[in-house]
This record gives C-alpha cells, structure tokens and sequence, in this order.
C-alpha cells in the first residue's frame, strides 16, 4: 500500500513537470535524474500530495517514499534515480535529508514496558477481551515480537501475523500437542516466525517456563492456543489474535492492545514508571523486552537472537533513560586509576591525518579558510 501510494505521487509529480509520458525518465543522464528525485523529494516534503491537514511531511516520510520509487525503477529494469554515476547514493539526496532532519524536531520514541505493567494488564479481567490481550501481550514481550506479529494492523505488511500452527509446545524433547490438557506445564514454546520485515524467513525462537504464575511465556501462549482452539471453526490456520464476541470472530487490532497497555500506565502512575501513558505504544513491548535482556545481562547476540534483529538496529530499542541503564557504570570506570600509553614508532608529524599537517588536504588552501591564503608553490614546476 505504502509503495502504491509513493508511485502514484511520483506519477502526479512527472505529470506536473510534462514528463508524464516519462515516468522512468528515459534519455536523461544520472545528474538529471538525481536532481529530478530531489524535487520530487522537495515536493513531497512541502505536503504537495498530502491531505489538507498536512503542510510539512517527516524526513522517515520522505526517504521511505523515494526508496520506494528507486525500487520500482530497478524492478522494471530502468536506473535508480536515487544513485549517481558511480551507483552510489547521490550527494544531493544525502544533503536534502540532512537538512530535513535539522528541521524536524526530535523524535520521541515510545517507552519501554516493564514488567510490573504487564502485571497490572493481567490484574485487569473485567472482559473477555482484557484477558485474551494481556495473554497476547506477555507472549509477545517474551519473544520481542513486532505489532504485526501478534495483532492487526493498518496497511499491508511483509511481516506474516502468527497462526495457531506456528506454535510448538516441548515436554524435554517430546512435542506437546496442543490438545493436550497440560500444555501449560510444558518446558518451553517455540515460536517460528515465516516471513518477516528484514526479510528472514522461517526463523524458530524457543523460550523456557519461568515458573511464574503470570509473566511466563509458556503459560501465555498455551493460554492463547487453548482459547483458540475452542472458538467454532478454528484450525490450525487460525490466527493468535482471533477472538470470540457476541458469537462472532472478530480480530484484535494493535490499537486495542495499546490503549490497554495506556490504560495500566495510567493506572500505575508517572510518578513510579517516570512517563505517562500517552508515551506508550504498540512498539514499547518490542523495546521493553530488549531492555528487560540488556537490565539482567542478557548477552548482545542473545538479544539480537530472540528479536530477530539482523543488525545493531537493536539499540534503537535500549532506553538510556531508563534509570537503571548506566547502574554500575560509574563504579567501574574508577577500577582502573592510570594506563600507560605506547610510543608510536614513527614521527606523528609525517601521519598526513593529523590536523594541520601540511601533506592533508584539510590543511592547505584548498580545505581550510583558517589557513593562508597564499598558494603553496611546487617544488619544481616546467615554468618559472
């Protein structure tokens, strides 16, 4: 959807350029369609082709839009206008973006969940509903899942939402049916996750019984199966966010789950969790199950591991101001009260990276106005 959207603006802008009979900007050389791109990138960020509401768009808005664009391009087998001669990311984009995010304000990301909210959300079984969400919200919290995992969402997504087949109970190493009537006492669950953002695929991620009666990632999926199971017409195919209301199956949707999950935060009190309620979202379980791992020193790669992240994009997701953040920290970095530090073997002056070395380029002319204007003479030259 997202992608139909950005082809569809970059079709009304070609249009308003009389380029519409060329939309892949045939004939024209990379600076040119570099520049073309940066208008186009200019255009969306004044709201062109937005609602009404709207007069300036994010800079993430932006280059989501333009990624889109340069992708139908190289699938239709016609340059990326995004990438310059040399294929690289063009300087003019690079220089557009970082003017946007000079101007935009700061992002706000959403806090991190803690575990004594997730307690509270299980306290709170006035419906149906509240007890089929806090299931799905300790689940998730356990395995870092993404909204789109566990929930409804708007837009289309890559990432697959879990059905009922996905999940696999473990007695030691003998799997579990999910009849079972002691499937909440199996040992652990795993979870395979077929198709997700980063494109990984078919991905198992396995979590242990914690023996607590509430936050334990067996008991909360068995819990979600078992109910499941027992709607009319349920398979194996069925979703983990179906639910039973008024004789009908309806979907639980992100939005249900985060006005839960504001609902607790409220209920618990800016002064003990440090934030309000509106600061939480659908994202804040995904970031409170890294900071969870990170707090009881849970290794990296464990935690890149179990949320699936491909890279240090994790980090994202750790809170520095989460007061328990930096525990410690200071205390060690006094452990060590001096260090010695080796010679280098060679003169630092002959290192052309060192500031006002006269081999660098930074310290000539040519890269520095701190720097004389009078031009350095060559040593020889085949005129006098």
């Amino acid at each position: 959807e997202k992608r139909a959207r950005s082809w569809d603006r970059w079709l009304q802008f070609v249009g308003s350029v009389g380029l519409r009979s060329n939309q892949y900007l045939e004939g024209f050389e990379p600076w040119q369609r570099n520049v073309l791109l940066g208008a186009f990138a200019h255009a969306m960020r004044s709201a062109t082709y937005s609602e009404a509401q709207y007069d300036k768009l994010a800079k993430s808005t932006i280059k989501d839009a333009v990624s889109h664009v340069g992708q139908a391009f190289r699938e239709s087998g016609y340059p990326d206008p995004s990438r310059d001669e040399q294929g690289l990311s063009c300087l003019l984009l690079q220089r557009q973006y970082r003017g946007y995010t000079n101007a935009d304000p700061s992002e706000k990301p959403q806090k991190a969940v803690t575990c004594s909210l997730l307690r509270h959300l299980a306290s709170v079984r006035l419906t149906d509903e509240d007890v089929a969400i806090s299931q799905l919200a300790i689940g998730a919290f356990f395995f870092a899942m993404r909204s789109c995992e566990y929930s409804r969402t708007s837009g289309e997504r890559r990432t697959k939402l879990l059905r009922l087949n996905n999940i696999r109970f473990f007695e030691g190493h003998r799997l579990v049916p999910h009849d079972d009537p002691y499937l909440s006492q199996s040992d652990s669950v795993s979870i395979t996750f077929e198709y997700q953002k980063n494109d990984m695929r078919d991905v198992t991620i396995t979590q242990h019984c914690t023996n607590d009666p509430v936050l334990c990632p067996v008991r909360a999926w068995a819990s979600v199966v078992t109910r499941v199971r027992n709607y009319p017409g349920s398979s194996p195919d069925s979703t983990v966010n179906s639910f039973r209301y008024k004789g009908k199956t309806i979907y639980i949707r992100s939005d249900a789950v985060r006005m839960k999950l504001r609902a607790s935060a409220a209920a618990l009190g800016k002064d003990r969790l440090g934030f309000s309620s509106d600061e939480i979202g659908t994202h804040s379980l995904r970031s409170g199950s890294a900071m969870a791992m990170y707090l009881n020193e849970v290794p990296v790669y464990t935690i890149m591991l179990i949320g699936r992240w491909s890279s240090d994009a994790f980090l994202r997701y750790i809170r520095r101001q989460v007061q328990q953040f930096s525990a410690g920290v200071s205390a060690r970095m006094i452990r060590t009260s001096h260090f010695f530090t080796v010679p280098d073997t060679f003169n630092i002056i002959h290192d052309p990276r060192t500031p006002n070395n006269r081999n660098s380029l930074a310290s000539n002319n040519f890269g520095s106005a701190r720097q004389p204007t009078t031009p350095v003479r060559a040593s020889f030259a085949l005129f006098h």
